[in-house]
């Protein structure tokens, strides 16, 4: 599943400064188990005069 591009906040014209927004993915990792998962995350915000861009890493335990 390495690769893979989905779009999360795109219902969000405008963030305000110091405002907290969220969104949920459910993400079927083709596993009949619970193992260990690393998710690597970048969101890009387009902006005229360059992009925005933040990037996160995250290890889900194999915990159920």
């Amino acid at each position: 599943m390495e690769g893979q591009v989905y779009e999360v906040l795109d219902k969000h014209a405008w963030v305000e400064p110091g405002e907290t927004v969220s969104d949920e993915l459910l993400l079927n990792l083709g596993v009949s188990k619970f193992e260990p998962a690393m998710l690597k995350a970048r969101l890009v915000w387009h902006r005229r005069r360059g992009n925005i861009t933040v990037s996160a890493k995250q290890i889900i335990p194999a915990e159920p």
